[in-house]
């Protein structure tokens, strides 16, 4: 059982969860939690149960123990908001009527069937006032809510509905704590890499791989990166600039967001990379023919040309996204203009596949199996013994020499190996605008920021710019603010195919 010692700030993480580390995976542990303040403490009491084989189970009450049922919540203020509706209401979480939880439920006012109860998170109270928001409506329909109170005596002491009308007031970014939306669901930022040629057994990672640190927005499509170019898109059509699609780059995105977190501008500015945060939307005009070119399309993957624009290969804003670093652990080294910090987040009107050399993991795993008897390679596998020099591979237990998996600046001289790095532009017919194959004469309009337009990606030199003023995070808060629920719910939709390269966590990304 945890004792007390084990909880301290030393274990708080973002979002005020707090890690708990047990010295073994076989007993049952109880999770406890104490009430603090400057009166003294509370009595410890046991919030949940986390079984030997099993996910924690919770028990029926989360505070202090009641002598008798709760009060009825009794509402006393409504307050219509975009998309929202807040209500007031006196709470009492200690005492002999100690609420463990309240709780709320909604419909549309003249529906027959109630939304399931859901846990209202109280995170301060006003003169003993609770504040609770129902979130995710349609504005200028009626709802009625209701508020119920649940301690360890009572299952439920349910409250009078009363009605709300959203209504839609134009977003005051000038409130950092400004209310926008609330997250369905978790946008993830990072995951494990396995081990691999290019992410081998060492000192430090002593099965191979990284543990937690791939930052998947400068790697991969991602639900995150997705609603930021989204975003963009929206509001560039929403102000009439009439934008084919909006182009971002995965080093604008610093974090993710956990389920539940409630959006606000201050948070957006947190999850933005403060050199982005500020940089305002521009609209670029580009030639078809500066978005891809044949060239892109017939690159040799065995013979990786040098990227640039001497040769006109990697020039395209296609053909630079198919060349940015990618080498399991994104964002690695390899050249200024074609770094994993520039990997392109389109909107959703855009589909392409980016093709490397195939890579097998399996294949690794077997060559790896098959040389285990070899002298040395033991010690490379368990990593104990540390006589084996995994850097260099002298015995050969690897598919490949180290120096040239992993390179220092990604330089062409290291031949067929890139192709595993850097690829190219499958096909015309995977490769659209809303839709429709690109056509090399028409001119699209793009929806990006300054500092993408002024430095990174190469295409964007050749086209006209014309200034919006408009911060990057703004145009993401209003998104947020008038979709609701549709702009908070993680979804990815194949907007951006990976085939072949070197591997991350899941099967898809080197099959």
């Amino acid at each position: 059982q945890l004792t007390p010692g084990f909880w301290s700030p030393a274990n708080l993480t973002s979002g005020d969860n707090y890690v708990f580390t047990v010295d073994n995976n076989t007993a049952t542990h109880k999770l406890c939690v104490i009430a603090r303040n400057v009166n003294g403490d509370g009595a410890w009491h046991i919030f949940g149960t986390v079984p030997a084989s099993g996910s924690i189970v919770y028990d029926t009450y989360k505070g202090e123990d009641a002598a008798t049922a709760p009060d009825t919540p009794a509402v006393t203020l409504v307050k219509n908001a975009n998309k929202r509706v807040d209500l007031s209401f006196p709470a009492v979480l200690t005492g002999a009527k100690s609420v463990s939880d309240y709780q709320y439920a909604y419909k549309e006012s003249g529906a027959a069937a109630w939304s399931s109860w859901e846990s209202v998170l109280i995170t301060s109270l006003t003169n003993g006032i609770a504040s609770l928001t129902v979130a995710n409506l349609a504005n200028d329909k009626t709802y009625d809510i209701k508020v119920r109170a649940v301690n360890s005596v009572s299952s439920g002491s349910e409250g009078s509905s009363v009605q709300g009308t959203p209504k839609y007031t134009d977003l005051n970014f000038n409130n950092p704590d400004e209310y926008l939306s609330k997250a369905n669901a978790e946008f993830i930022y990072a995951e494990d890499v396995p081990h691999s040629d290019f992410w081998r057994i060492s000192t430090t990672y002593k099965k191979g791989g990284r543990t937690g640190t791939d930052r998947l927005v400068r790697g991969k499509e991602t639900a995150l990166g997705n609603l930021y170019a989204d975003a963009v898109q929206w509001y560039a059509k929403e102000r009439g600039y009439n934008t084919d699609f909006a182009w971002l780059v995965g080093t604008m995105i610093n974090t993710g967001i956990q389920r539940n977190q409630t959006i606000t501008p201050k948070f957006l500015q947190g999850v933005t990379n403060q050199d982005y945060a500020d940089d305002p939307i521009v609209i670029v005009s580009l030639k078809g023919s500066d978005l891809i070119s044949t060239l892109d399309y017939n690159l040799d993957l065995d013979n990786y040309p040098a990227v640039g624009t001497n040769n006109g290969y990697a020039s395209t804003l296609l053909g630079q996204a198919a060349a940015v670093y990618r080498n399991g652990h994104y964002g690695g080294s390899g050249g200024t203009t074609y770094n994993g910090v520039y990997w392109g987040m389109p909107s959703k009107e855009v589909r392409y596949t980016i093709k490397y050399k195939d890579y097998s993991l399996d294949a690794f795993n077997a060559h790896f199996t098959d040389n285990i008897s070899r002298p040395g390679c033991v010690a490379a596998r368990n990593a104990n013994d540390g006589t084996y020099d995994s850097v260099n591979d002298p015995l050969g237990c690897y598919l490949m020499p180290y120096t040239q998996a992993s390179p220092v600046s990604g330089d062409p001289g290291e031949g067929s190996v890139m192709g595993y790095k850097r690829g190219r532009i499958k096909d015309t017919a995977g490769t659209t605008i809303n839709g429709v194959a690109i056509d090399q004469n028409k001119t699209y309009k793009i929806a990006t920021t300054k500092k993408i337009a002024d430095s990174l990606y190469l295409a964007f030199l050749k086209g006209s710019v014309q200034n919006t003023g408009v911060p990057l995070v703004r145009a993401v808060a209003e998104y947020i603010y008038n979709n609701g629920s549709a702009g908070m719910n993680p979804t990815l939709d194949g907007r951006v195919k990976i085939e072949g390269g070197v591997p991350g966590n899941s099967a898809g990304d080197f099959k």
